[in-house]
């Protein structure tokens, strides 16, 4: 077999715009029905350098495992629930490369390797919607060769985070009720709104098939706010005027839903001053209602989230 020499061949340059690989295909065409983005490398495509990348089964499209708590009842049927959470999820991907050369094959098989360092890359799945997850290695990446130009492959990947985003954010904006005032801070959850009639909404639509925890930032002036969920009939307020603070103009509070944070500036933590709970977006439309206990025309509420998928 020849010694490989670093030549232009090695570094093959990607491709000019409207240029054909080797194998007459324009980058990016796909090849097959699982184009899948790990990192910089597009599997089930021509890459950029001109070469195919075949998937030929692809595994991990369900859900991901429910581990649930359960314990037998001891003097009865059945058993008692506890905890319930979705696992960390495991994909697999088998496919082939083919290249022009010895080194195209050799360079493929190294970018491979490096597709997904430790400390993790983005997967995006290409299909009828678009999706996203965070993927860390799960395992050695399997290559098999098949001649000088072409070698076989498997690897594995798992996502921490079992769930998988829209590729792009939903987002709102919206200022306080021009008619406001009449909140009761109350020590009982869920409180009432006996003064406003209207309300600031954050109109949003969850697409996928599982609850969505997005962020807000509310800007001030104002000394408290309630964010509420006609549809769940669940309210998250932050009093901080009952902590002797308030928000003046141009500072605002970030509400992490999924953390279950509120921070002044995204940094000081405004966790005491929480009333209620912390709630997410099920599948569908939603109206998240932005109301506090006084008016000012300056202060707004924003909300960025990602459908979500289990």
């Amino acid at each position: 077999m020849p010694v490989i020499q670093p030549t232009q061949q090695y570094h093959r340059p990607p491709l000019l715009e409207g240029e054909l690989g080797y194998f007459g295909y324009e980058a990016g065409v796909i090849l097959g029905p699982w184009p899948i983005d790990l990192g910089d490398l597009r599997l089930d495509r021509i890459d950029e350098y001109g070469g195919p990348w075949n998937v030929t089964a692809f595994t991990g499209r369900g859900s991901s495992t429910p581990e649930i708590a359960v314990s037998q009842r001891p003097t009865g049927h059945g058993a008692w629930v506890g905890d319930r959470w979705w696992a960390a999820k495991t994909y697999t991907i088998d496919g082939a490369f083919e290249g022009e050369n010895p080194a195209d094959r050799f360079y493929a098989e190294q970018r491979l390797i490096g597709a997904v360092p430790l400390e993790g890359t983005d997967m995006i799945l290409w299909e009828e919607t678009p999706r996203k997850t965070h993927v860390i290695p799960a395992g050695e990446v399997v290559i098999d060769a098949v001649n000088q130009y072409a070698f076989t492959f498997q690897l594995q990947v798992q996502a921490p985070d079992p769930f998988r985003y829209s590729l792009e954010p939903f987002e709102a904006w919206t200022g306080l009720p021009q008619q406001s005032g009449g909140l009761t801070w109350a020590t009982t959850w869920p409180a009432v709104w006996d003064g406003a009639q209207t309300s600031g909404t954050l109109s949003v639509e969850n697409e996928g098939n599982f609850t969505a925890y997005p962020t807000y930032r509310v800007y001030g002036p104002l000394d408290d706010l309630l964010l509420s969920l006609p549809t769940t009939g669940e309210q998250l307020g932050v009093d901080l005027a009952a902590d002797g603070e308030s928000l003046s103009e141009g500072e605002w509070l970030e509400i992490d839903m999924r953390r279950q944070s509120v921070k002044l500036m995204g940094t000081a933590s405004r966790r005491r001053s929480v009333r209620g709970q912390f709630f997410g977006l099920p599948p569908g439309l939603h109206g998240v209602l932005f109301t506090s206990t006084t008016y000012n025309p300056t202060a707004h509420a924003e909300l960025v989230g990602f459908s979500t998928w289990a």
